[in-house]
């Protein structure tokens, strides 16, 4: 059995020989494939001849049992790449770990059952899951500035550069973040999310991925973008957190008085009504990220979690009572085993409140008992909408708003089961 020296010494070894330029790999075979049976459905425009018009698919997480077997990650994988053929997807995205922890990374599992299963029509994308809380194996720990030896980005393009490597059918062309993640212990504007951070991103994707035009951006909740930190040629504004809690809930604070609200979130006021969310705040953000868009590089970002067991209550924002979410996929399972108090500090808000325990699966806060309180970012979206409903939303959105042709599907693993 190696040792973890001598699988980084493999590991960083094999990188040097990998810098040959994307665009000598970027051979597509475009055989017919048996995925493409839409190839001919424009799905949401039957009419539309507009060719900019696109639909992306974000990936930011990934149910533990499906990291661990080759069979679980196989399966996981066909259901994501049907549901990109069925909805004519123009832009996926897969979730990249450390390596040396992901056997799905490590062991290429996603390029055998995702990268070169993708549709022609499809774009790949990585978002690069490269925290300075959680250095990478092989780059400093604790995590001290950008750019120093074994740096984490550096390591993780190097990563991207090696998938590609082995990719016959498709490469990877752009790359995503999530700008939380990317923060140094929680600290707005620090870790890679700064200027110097967004300069050294494209410094590496230009050395990397020579050829291949800068394609990177953060998934954020910067409608209007931001000129020192929006500089990868794409952005994500995360308009479906504006507007979650509706004036009930803003009185409430959020929280189970929210929840259990009868007005509820603006999804569930404005329930496969897609005129009516658009009269509200969602409407207004999209209106200011149009003006802002004029460059159309931005993707507008929508939720499709869907977290209570009906529509009748609507969870939004922090210290949520989270139950079972029988859509969800993976199926995640929460069951309540005590009672407590707890004392957390979490979306800028603090609590000292009853609290319940719960197990699952693979909470936000980690494997094992947490309790509600440390729930944070919850909501109940458009996965409590039709599905047929939101494909209408989509389309309505790419039609009225004139910057907005792109728009992307916040996530493969909140898709209802029911969609599938």
């Amino acid at each position: 059995m190696e040792t973890e020296t001598q699988q980084n010494t493999v590991l960083v070894s094999g990188l040097q020989n990998l810098t040959t330029p994307l665009h000598n790999l970027l051979t597509m075979h475009t055989s017919s494939s048996t995925l493409n049976e839409y190839e001919h459905t424009n799905f949401l425009h039957p009419h539309s001849t507009v060719s900019n018009q696109k639909i992306g698919i974000w990936h930011e997480s990934i149910p533990n049992q499906c990291k661990k077997t080759e069979l679980q990650f196989k399966n996981y994988c066909n259901d994501y790449i049907n549901y990109i053929a069925k909805k004519k997807i123009t832009r996926a995205f897969f979730l990249i770990q450390d390596p040396f922890f992901c056997p799905y990374v490590k062991q290429n599992w996603v390029v055998t059952y995702w990268l070169d299963k993708l549709p022609s029509n499809c774009e790949a994308g990585f978002v690069l899951d490269t925290e300075p809380d959680s250095p990478w194996n092989g780059s400093p720990n604790p995590w001290t500035a950008i750019g120093g030896t074994n740096d984490m980005m550096e390591l993780a393009f190097q990563e991207v550069v090696r998938l590609n490597s082995l990719a016959i059918s498709k490469k990877v062309t752009c790359i995503g973040f999530d700008t939380e993640n990317l923060y140094l212990g929680g600290v707005k504007d620090t870790g890679y999310s700064t200027k110097d951070g967004s300069s050294w991103i494209t410094k590496m994707f230009q050395t990397y991925l020579p050829g291949v035009p800068v394609d990177w951006g953060w998934a954020s909740g910067r409608i209007g973008g931001d000129s020192t930190l929006d500089i990868g040629g794409a952005r994500y504004p995360e308009i479906y957190w504006v507007g979650e809690t509706s004036p009930a809930c803003n009185i409430a604070g959020g929280g189970d008085a929210c929840s259990s609200a009868q007005n509820g979130t603006d999804y569930c006021t404005s329930l496969n009504d897609v005129n009516k969310l658009l009269s509200g705040p969602i409407g207004n953000a999209l209106k200011s990220f149009s003006e802002s868009n004029q460059n159309q590089q931005g993707w507008a970002m929508f939720s499709v979690e869907k977290w209570t067991k009906g529509t009748g209550e609507c969870v939004a924002s922090y210290n949520t009572d989270l139950v079972d979410a029988p859509d969800m996929i993976p199926k995640v399972k929460y069951t309540i085993v005590s009672s407590g108090t707890t004392n957390f500090i979490l979306c800028g808000a603090s609590s000292n409140i009853p609290g319940t325990e719960f197990t699952a699966t693979a909470p936000s806060a980690g494997t094992g008992q947490v309790t509600k309180s440390a729930i944070c970012g919850l909501l109940d979206a458009f996965g409590i909408w039709d599905e047929s409903t939101f494909d209408t939303f989509l389309a309505t959105v790419q039609t009225n708003y004139s910057n907005v042709p792109k728009v992307m599907i916040y996530e493969w693993n909140f898709i209802p089961q029911g969609w599938i």
